[in-house]
C-alpha cells in the first residue's frame, strides 16, 4: 500500500526507522478522510489513534496517556476544536500535553485570536506528511 503527498510515495510497509516503543498521538478529527491521511502519514514513526468528536477524545484520554494531540477546530455537532482544548486541559495529565490546532477553513479575526489564546501550536490545512512529521518532531523534541 503507498500513501503519497505532493513531494513523496511511501510504500507504508517500510520498517520504521526507530524500533523502540511508539508515541501516542491523539487525532480528534470528524472528517474521515482528513483523519484517515494524518494517522496513515504518522503510523511508520508514531502510533496514532483516531478521535471523531470530543466525547470518544474524552473517553481516550480517560484509558491511556498521549504525547501529541492533533485537534480539529470545526468538529461539527458538538463541541467545537477550542471547548475540546478546555475540557482536555482540565485532566490530570494533560495539562501541558502539546495541542495542535489544525483547520481548513478562513476564520474571522475573532475566532483567529482565540485560537491564537488556546493553542501554542498551529498546523493550516492541507498539509503534507513531510510537514506533519516535521511538526510531530519539532514539538516532541521540545516537551
Amino acid at each position: 500500500m503507498f500513501l503519497s503527498d505532493r513531494n513523496h510515495t511511501l510504500n507504508i510497509q517500510e520498517k520504521p526507522e526507530n524500533t523502540s516503543p511508539k508515541e501516542a498521538v491523539l487525532i480528534i478529527e470528524d472528517n474521515y478522510v482528513n483523519a484517515m491521511f494524518t494517522s496513515m502519514a504518522l503510523k511508520l514513526n508514531y502510533e496514532p489513534v483516531i478521535a471523531r468528536n470530543c466525547e470518544e477524545a474524552l473517553a481516550l484520554i480517560e484509558s491511556r496517556k498521549f504525547k501529541i494531540i492533533y485537534l480539529d477546530i470545526n468538529l461539527g455537532k458538538g463541541p467545537d476544536g477550542i471547548e475540546t482544548a478546555g475540557l482536555i486541559r482540565a485532566k490530570a495529565g494533560y495539562e501541558n500535553v502539546p495541542i495542535i490546532a489544525i483547520s481548513a477553513f478562513s476564520l474571522t479575526y475573532e475566532m483567529e485570536q482565540k485560537i491564537n489564546e488556546v493553542f501554542k501550536y498551529k498546523l493550516p490545512k492541507p498539509y503534507t506528511r513531510a510537514e506533519l512529521l516535521e511538526k510531530t518532531k519539532e514539538i516532541l523534541e521540545k516537551n
